[in-house]
């Protein structure tokens, strides 16, 4: 194994094939998710949903305090990671163990206090997969930080057809409401145990006190960064349930999960990706800095035109595909499509502080967004309901953006300009082009079926954006631009050696 790590074009050819398998098996998976939900949600209750994010929300808790930020640990030392894999693996397991009996134990307790009997059945069911998914966690990191993404994507695209299936059998032998639940510990162990088989190590446990105790120590102030922030991704949900009840919980929950697709698509794995890179310029900040400002460039320029388009096809989309008890997803998603924009820019600058092992600093941070996060969502549930639940999400959403980036950096005040400029032109093009294919969208569904006002409205809003852009803010198209030429000049130097290939046989 090389000792030193990547650097320069070596490393910049990596990232980009890293985003493209990830970027490929979350297309493939989220396809997968999305034809199962649109197919579940014929034959399931809103409350089968609300229950899942009940779950969800206890369960990320769990996730959380089961890695103590051991993932992130052995990615940031790429050089010792195989070395530490024994420990880690110790480490995981017990942690893991300890998880799962306790929130067994906790099951009534906890169904108790959020009023949801099925909870009695569920957490434990859930519990067995932190189990299984810890002794797996390992083999995950070992392979993020070699750049083996091709790897993670068969994986992921294999688990979301797995638990697609078993859930549709699980709802025809009727277990209802189980039915997305029942199969999550399956898929845990079956990713588990791919995923060290794939790794090529086998799995071997060391226990050695001191070496746990550093991985323990190292991670907590990331795993507590992570818990804190688990209540901008959760916290709303468990408000909903407080608040309203378990079937506008399940109408909220597939309203969220529908508008992130692109989010969960590009902006995750871009984080994921970008921690792994960036952590190979851990010794040059100049450059670490100057590679994500043009990464945060490159997100926005695909995060507003697809966020806001949305934002237009949100009304015939869930009235064409979802059931009439579903139609209040439709206002959700609009509103939660354009706070979303914002964060898909702005969240991968958490990969930022990761690889300088600024953990004390995204702890703090994550404390101050999810204390604005949680007081605005009470407030708005409180008030206005679930539509206020989304509104203060968004608000939240069109914060973090900005802030984030510039609190990512060393000196913020460097980068006020260019994270100005990282947002305001595609913020303005695809405001512009929305309003416009908005009113198209309106005067044409009345002459015309909703499948065709869609069409047309999506062709007026991207012409608006390209027009609008060019005119404007041409550097919104820098990065199409950049990636079609060089998928093109990958086209053609495929083209090129099939073209010598047959000469040679010739």
């Amino acid at each position: 194994m090389n000792s030193s790590p990547d650097t320069g074009d070596s490393l910049t050819d990596k990232t980009r094939r890293s985003v493209a398998w990830t970027t490929l098996a979350s297309v493939l998976a989220k396809v997968v998710a999305l034809g199962a939900q649109l197919v579940f949600a014929r034959f399931l209750a809103p409350e089968a949903y609300g229950l899942l994010a009940l779950v969800g929300s206890i369960g990320a808790v769990l996730a959380v305090l089961q890695q103590g930020g051991l993932t992130q640990v052995l990615i940031s030392r790429p050089r010792r990671i195989q070395s530490l894999l024994g420990v880690a693996t110790s480490t995981s397991v017990i942690l893991g163990s300890i998880l799962a009996g306790a929130v067994t134990i906790a099951s009534p307790w906890l169904a108790q206090a959020f009023d949801e009997s099925q909870l009695i059945v569920a957490l434990p069911c859930f519990a067995l997969s932190i189990f299984f998914a810890s002794a797996g966690a390992p083999a995950q990191a070992f392979l993020q930080a070699k750049f083996r993404f091709w790897e993670i994507s068969v994986l992921e695209i294999v688990s979301a057809i797995l638990r697609a299936v078993l859930s549709a059998v699980f709802i025809v032998l009727g277990f209802d409401e189980l039915s997305l639940i029942i199969p999550i510990p399956i898929v845990a162990l079956v990713n588990s145990v791919a995923g060290w088989k794939v790794a090529g190590i086998k799995p071997l446990m060391k226990f050695s006190r001191r070496s746990m105790s550093a991985l323990i120590v190292a991670g907590m102030p990331l795993a507590a960064a992570q818990l804190v922030l688990l209540a901008t991704w959760h916290g709303d949900y468990v408000i909903v349930q407080s608040f309203l009840d378990t079937g506008t919980l399940g109408i909220y929950f597939l309203a969220f999960n529908l508008s992130t697709q692109f989010f969960l698509l590009i902006s995750q794995n871009a984080s994921r990706v970008l921690f792994a890179g960036l952590s190979q310029l851990s010794l040059e900040p100049i450059r670490q800095t100057a590679a994500f400002v043009r990464a945060a460039k490159d997100l926005a320029s695909l995060a507003f035109p697809i966020s806001f388009l949305q934002v237009l096809l949100a009304d015939p989309g869930v009235k064409i595909l979802f059931k009439e008890q579903y139609h209040g997803m439709i206002p959700i998603i609009q509103i939660l499509s354009i706070g979303l924009a914002f964060r898909c820019v702005g969240s991968p600058a958490g990969a930022l502080l990761q690889s300088r092992r600024k953990f004390s600093r995204l702890f703090v941070l994550n404390c101050i967004y999810s204390t604005f996060f949680l007081v605005a969502v009470c407030v708005g549930t409180a008030v206005f309901g679930v539509i206020g639940t989304a509104c203060a999400a968004t608000s939240y959403f069109v914060l973090l953006g900005p802030v984030h980036i510039l609190a990512s950096v060393a000196k913020p005040g460097e980068l006020v300009r260019e994270t100005f400029q990282i947002f305001i032109g595609p913020t303005v093009s695809a405001s512009i082009a929305l309003v416009v294919a908005m009113f198209v969208q309106s005067v044409s569904a009345s002459v015309m079926y909703d499948v065709l006002a869609a069409f047309v409205a999506t062709v007026v809003f991207t012409i608006g954006y390209c027009v609008i852009s060019y005119l404007a803010f041409p550097q919104n198209l820098d990065a199409w631009n950049r990636h079609s030429k060089s998928f093109r000049s990958r086209l053609g130097q495929i083209w090129s050696q099939r073209r010598a290939a047959r000469g040679s046989s010739q």
